[in-house]
């Protein structure tokens, strides 16, 4: 979730998202960034009228059976379910959210009064831990950061030279940390450096050869599309030649656009700007806070929304976006009430806001937190599990985005997770009521799985619908992303939608509920995200082998 991390094409009032890593030989078909997964796509008809609600034997698409289970059995939806959005911000005005936003009936508005005692002021619909105010009172807020490899890269420096200020050393240990950690920057930004120059030979190209078709072609250069191109009618050799260079770029890399083009060179100057920037510390200005300091707890603005809710906005409409009211989408839950908690910015989330924001939704009456976010490097993952099992000491239950890097979860860490660290960095138990989600699509094919997401048969515990969702974006609009950020809001959805059903369940057992009741699809190969061209069972992809299912959780 990030400030700029997501690509937008406008399309009248929607936009066409996908937050997919996608393979290929061409250096452009991988996205960078904060959501590597961030890609133009084009999408069916079908997947984008609230596919991931929908019946497998209805509808034929495999989505959550949520419509199903609402109109087949008749629920009453007798209790309120309480999600929090750790996200990069929720729009609470929307047209399709703002019905359906949670209050803090303890504050009182705008008085400037911490009414609660909480430690936060005005803290109506959440909490922004990415913000400040300015001299006037008027909210600021952080946008981009650096990732955490940067974050500790710069640590290991200032801990080498404060050492050798004393006539010492880093030990061997922490030398091979900093080699590590140098490296894979260096990496990052060399690599960076070399696909902004691949972009700017073919935008060259592609520029050289509209300036001879601009006449005929009928778009300004930055709408210039591969299908314009093929369609487009020549009659000299020297407009055939020029159509013929433009087709062979758009043949040579993954965006067929120059509008893509455009957008991939921001992002990558993104990596050189802020994410590996070893001098980007905007936090000390806006924030002010001590961010290794977790009884720190009074910074922060009340502003939700923030600089840019794309993100969270969808992951809510996911969840609870308001059901037959003729606009957007229906969400999956009923009966549901968005918290916001804006912790993620354009860049790596810091472990103190993540810790601090679960333990508010905690405290706040939370039932379910949804955290479609996640990183490599985790300096403070004691603290972030302390906060864990203390949502889960509340009765919360707990939802993570397996991750959008295509790899084995068995094999490889992405923070937070389930495993219960202590100071040491030792693992030392698990939080019970977390679950990790897999991203899976419409389709009952080979092409169920994403190609992105993480997998793991023994730390993914359910999949669920995250190709291709269409839902809420700030300023009541809509759009499609895909990515394991919305599988993860999927599997929340259902959980609320059961929980508000059957509210006598604890969050252990609603999870159990869940992982019990998951759709199996036996002996279906499906392709593995590691390796599109080899195939294996899906049933052998996560802990349950199958996809959330709220009818079969229900139908009891």
């Amino acid at each position: 979730m990030t400030s700029r991390g997501i690509f937008l094409i406008p399309l009248v009032s929607m936009a066409l998202i996908s937050c997919s890593k996608h393979s290929g030989k061409d250096p452009l078909a991988k996205a960078p960034g904060k959501f590597p997964e961030s890609t133009g796509v084009s999408v069916g008809a079908k997947e984008i009228k609230n596919w991931f609600t929908r019946s497998p034997e209805l509808d034929g698409a495999e989505g959550v059976n949520a419509d199903k289970a609402i109109e087949e059995l008749h629920l009453t939806h007798s209790k309120e379910i309480i999600v929090a959005v750790i996200d990069s911000g929720v729009d609470i005005q929307h047209e399709d959210l703002k019905d359906k936003i949670w209050t803090n009936t303890k504050e009182i508005a705008g008085n400037g009064i911490d009414d609660d005692h909480n430690g936060y002021i005005d803290d109506i619909h959440g909490w922004n831990y990415l913000g400040g105010y300015d001299s006037n009172g008027n909210p600021v807020h952080i946008g981009a950061e650096q990732l955490e490899v940067t974050r500790e890269l710069v640590k290991m420096k200032k801990k080498k030279q404060e050492l050798e200020e004393q006539g010492l050393e880093l030990s061997v240990k922490d030398q091979a940390y900093l080699l590590k950690l140098q490296t894979e920057v260096d990496e990052e930004v060399n690599g960076s450096k070399d696909t902004l120059k691949l972009i700017a030979d073919r935008l060259e190209i592609l520029k050289t050869n509209y300036d001879v078709l601009k006449d005929i072609i009928g778009v300004e250069f930055d709408k210039m599309t591969n299908a314009i191109v093929q369609e487009l009618k020549v009659s000299t050799s020297e407009e055939q030649e020029a159509k013929n260079k433009i087709l062979e770029v758009f043949a040579a890399g993954s965006p067929k656009d120059v509008a893509r083009y455009h957008v991939l060179q921001g992002r990558y100057q993104d990596q050189l700007d802020f994410y590996f920037n070893e001098d980007f510390h905007p936090r000390a200005d806006i924030v002010g806070d001590n961010p290794e300091d977790f009884l720190d707890i009074g910074y922060g603005n009340n502003d939700v929304r923030g600089l840019d809710a794309d993100h969270g906005t969808h992951v809510a409409g996911i969840i609870g976006a308001s059901r037959n009211n003729s606009i957007g989408i229906d969400g999956i839950a009923e009966n549901v009430r968005i918290m916001s908690l804006r912790a993620v910015p354009n860049g790596d989330e810091r472990d103190k806001d993540v810790a601090l924001a679960i333990r508010y939704a905690a405290d706040n009456g939370a039932n379910i937190i949804n955290m479609s976010f996640g990183k490599n490097y985790s300096p403070h993952k004691h603290k972030v599990s302390e906060a864990l099992l203390y949502a889960q000491s509340k009765g919360v239950l707990i939802f993570h985005a397996a991750g959008n890097e295509s790899t084995d979860r068995d094999q490889e860490s992405r923070y937070p997770e389930k495993k219960v660290f202590n100071e040491e960095g030792e693992v030392v138990g698990k939080v019970d009521s977390f679950l990790d989600i897999g991203a899976s699509s419409s389709f009952l094919t080979r092409e169920l799985t994403a190609t992105f997401t993480n997998f793991g048969q023994t730390t993914v515990d359910i999949f669920a619908p995250g190709v291709n969702l269409l839902s809420s974006i700030p300023d009541n609009q809509y759009a499609v992303f895909s990515g394991t950020s919305m599988a993860s809001p999927s599997a929340a959805g259902v959980a609320a939608l059961v929980w508000s059903q059957k509210p006598e369940l604890s969050a252990i057992e609603l999870k159990q509920l869940m992982m019990s009741k998951a759709r199996l699809r036996h002996n279906l190969l499906v392709r593995l995200p590691s390796d599109n061209s080899q195939d294996v069972l899906f049933e052998t992809l996560s802990i349950t082998g199958g996809i959330a299912d709220a009818y079969r959780m229900l139908a009891e």
